[in-house]
């Protein structure tokens, strides 16, 4: 994967910035984000992913500068596969819904073709046995694998 960041600066309201000014270009398979609390790692995936958009600057994945229109942004967003800290899976649902919900209603797919994408995952992630229970009925390192499943389901 190919990153270029150029000048990128991030401000919400009249506040200082929470990223300033940051130039950075790699060619990686894998990259870290590593810092202190507060230092501005979650807006700067953020603004990566395509959920917020940067104050000022650029940036590039694989030499394609990140959309700046919703329109644009969407169809960017479903490229990729977001995992959030707490996993964000549904509490009423179980682990099998969680992953085939966004499949039917996001990325098109028929019921029975995202239920058997979502029992792949579930046997691939070591979660078969628990494709029925919420994720309350789950340890957290579980429902941590659960929302990987549902991130690499559509394929990004």
């Amino acid at each position: 994967m190919r990153l270029d960041l150029e000048h990128l600066t991030k401000r919400f309201d009249a506040a200082a910035p929470v990223l300033n000014d940051i130039t950075f270009s790699t060619e990686t398979r894998s990259l870290a984000v590593i810092g202190s609390s507060g230092c501005g790692k979650s807006t700067f995936l953020r603004i990566l992913g395509g959920l917020i958009l940067p104050s000022s600057g650029d940036i590039r994945l694989e030499g394609t500068p990140i959309p700046q229109t919703e329109a644009e942004l969407l169809q960017f967003r479903r490229r990729l596969g977001f995992v959030f800290q707490q996993g964000n899976l549904f509490r009423h649902m179980t682990v099998l819904e969680n992953i085939t919900l966004p499949l039917v209603e996001v990325h098109g797919w028929e019921q029975e073709a995202a239920k058997a994408r979502g029992l792949e995952l579930l046997e691939r992630f070591g979660l078969a046995d628990h494709a029925g229970k919420l994720p309350a009925e789950l340890s957290g390192g579980q429902q941590q694998r659960a929302a990987i499943a549902r991130a690499v389901a559509p394929k990004p």
